[in-house]
């Protein structure tokens, strides 16, 4: 039997059978006999057929123990019977059939976070507003398109962006340098709606300090910090309740780096976690805590970055390829524009192979990095 075209064949031919039977002294015959066999040329059956997997079939066949048979088989010497069957079977079968599979699975199969590459955008401190790139494709397309978010807070704050509420998206957020004051727009509006609905937390750090944040405890939300700049050390509020209690409870990192760097935080291992580096502005070298035990051990175990951007550029910080992974960056305050390391190699491959952004916001603006 073979399917063709959505139709079944049934071919067989058997010539030449010859049964031997005995005769009883005296018989002599002969017979010969032939049979056709005209089935329908055609035959509709179901589209689907449930059988029984396993058929269960008697392990044995009672018989009696004799037969009662005539004495003599009137019946012929040989037969020589030709069969030939030449029957096409056609089954109108229609071109799919939904089977039912029950299939003992999970009822959710976790893949893991959906990871999206991390998008721009600037806040302007003359006004207080952020434009963020929400549809990640490194151009403004308008407030229709892209968000634009009126003034937050006050004159003289500067931005802080993070997930606050470990939905997946960024927020922004500022601090206050004067009362060491952090803002943040835990419900996500663009709007600070009072410290009830979004979040205020006063007094972490000291004066001059520069804000920061992170997921320092690998939970999915972003907490806040800060480095201090004369001792180049780091403050973080590991267990994210907004109040430094110590070193025991929260995290310290003693002096990493030197006099006048830049601190910089970001997944530079791809763990989940958040872990602190700097940017030296005045040789563009960068320095990463990449096995996160908060010590510059060498560049073999951690991670050096010579000469990535210009006298005058900017530290940004993003997942920009999506890899999971965090990788550096720069934005030029004299032309807006952007320069990514895309392939995380260290080095500016030009925009066939990193990414480049022609011009995204002004000269007075400062950058901010996130998934919006």
């Amino acid at each position: 039997m073979k399917r063709q075209h959505s139709v079944w064949w049934l071919l067989g031919a058997l010539s030449g059978c010859r049964a031997e039977v005995p005769l009883l002294p005296g018989v002599d015959a002969s017979v010969d006999a032939s049979a056709t066999v005209d089935a329908p040329a055609t035959v509709d059956a179901p589209a689907s057929v449930d059988a029984p997997a396993t058929a269960d079939a008697p392990a044995a066949l009672d018989a009696p123990a004799s037969l009662d048979a005539p004495a003599a088989l009137d019946a012929p010497a040989a037969f020589d019977i030709p069969i030939a069957f030449d029957v096409p079977i056609a089954f109108d079968v229609p071109a799919a059939v939904d089977v039912p599979i029950a299939v003992d699975a999970p009822a959710a199969i976790d893949a893991g976070p959906v990871r999206r590459r991390s998008a721009i955008g600037v806040f302007r401190p003359s006004d207080r507003t952020f434009t963020l790139d929400v549809n990640g494709n490194d151009l403004f397309d308008g407030c229709a398109v892209d968000r634009c978010l009126p003034s937050f807070t006050a004159t003289g704050d500067v931005p802080v962006v993070g997930d606050w509420n470990g939905s997946g998206h960024t927020a922004v957020g500022t601090y206050r340098t004067s009362d060491r004051t952090f803002t943040l727009d835990f419900n996500n509006n663009g709007s600070f709606d009072g410290c009830s609905v979004d979040r205020c937390i006063t007094g972490f750090g000291s004066v001059g300090d520069q804000p920061l944040s992170g997921d320092w405890a690998g939970n999915g939300r972003s907490a806040i910090g800060v480095f201090h700049r004369p001792e180049r050390s780091f403050g973080l509020d590991l267990n994210g309740d907004g109040v430094f209690q110590d070193c025991a409870v929260d995290r310290c990192v003693g002096t990493f780096g030197e006099t006048g760097v830049t601190a910089i935080v970001g997944d530079w291992a791809g763990t989940g976690r958040s872990a602190v580096g700097i940017f030296r502005p005045s040789n563009q070298t960068w320095t990463m805590d990449r096995n996160n035990n908060g010590i510059f051990d060498d560049c073999t175990i951690d991670r050096c970055t010579p000469n990535f951007g210009l006298a005058g550029d900017r530290p940004v910080v993003g997942d920009w390829a999506g890899i999971g992974r965090s990788s550096i960056g720069v934005f030029r305050p004299s032309t807006a524009g952007w320069s990514l390391d895309a392939n995380d190699n260290g080095t500016y491959d030009g925009c066939s192979v990193d990414r480049c952004v022609v011009a995204f916001g002004r000269s007075d603006d400062l950058p901010v990095v996130g998934n919006w």
